[in-house]
């Protein structure tokens, strides 16, 4: 059990790190995606539809989505 705690406790500091660092970079147009894929996920969730999963995943793709600027 005590194992499982750090790991949260590492896990939820790390999503804290990479959250500061979206917000350092994301432009206003991946703020609307992001906004619109949200809405997405929250009615699929809503509708109990198998296009949630997917929605979900592509929403956390798209925050992992390296800048623009760093685009290979």
């Amino acid at each position: 059990m005590e194992e499982i705690e750090e790991i949260y406790f590492v896990r939820i500091h790390l999503e804290r790190i990479a959250a500061r660092l979206v917000l350092e970079h994301i432009t206003q147009t991946e703020i609307k995606k992001l906004k619109k894929l949200s809405g997405d996920v929250e009615k699929h969730l809503r509708e109990k539809s198998h296009q949630m999963i997917e929605k979900d995943s592509e929403f956390h793709r798209t925050i992992l989505k390296p800048p623009e600027s760093l685009s290979l």
